[in-house]
């Protein structure tokens, strides 16, 4: 799977979920979006919206070091789409086993997409399941509805 921190946080996602992994790609903002939605970025002669994934999940600014961040993408029906990760580790291997730990609050928003929990390098890691996170209401809706409403 990938491997990448957010946060304090460990995660992993199945390989076989991942489409590419890019750093330093130009993202064009987009209005009108929720500030975890950085905007639009071309790959490919694709756009696809990149989603800064810890302030997703925390809802809490944060001084981002773009050197050091990567958009892990994925790819879901044809539909490609990306995640900003603070830190890339790597590739490893692992087994799932079932979530025991307990879901911090400040990731209560993803909980339903932690699809089981792994020990790689000594340290828990959550695994994070991309389908499931189409599935959250809050990450397919990016509009700030007020911002609409002041404009008609």
């Amino acid at each position: 799977g990938i491997l990448f921190k957010s946060a304090r946080h460990l995660f992993i996602v199945p390989l076989i979920q991942t489409h590419s992994i890019v750093q330093e790609i130009s993202i064009l903002p987009l209005p009108w979006t929720k500030d975890w939605m950085l905007g639009i970025a071309h790959l490919n002669g694709m756009a696809l919206p990149i989603t800064d994934f810890r302030l997703f999940c925390t809802d809490t600014p944060y001084v981002r070091v773009p050197r050091s961040e990567s958009v892990i993408i994925f790819s879901e029906s044809e539909w490609l789409y990306g995640l900003l990760v603070n830190t890339l580790i790597g590739m490893r291997d692992f087994e799932a086993v079932p979530l025991t730990l307990e879901i911090d609050k400040d990731l209560e928003i993803i909980e339903s997409c932690i699809s089981g929990q792994t020990m790689i390098d000594g340290q828990e890691c959550l695994i994070l399941n991309i389908q499931m996170l189409l599935q959250v209401e809050q990450f397919m809706k990016p509009v700030k509805l007020s911002s609409i409403a002041e404009r008609t």
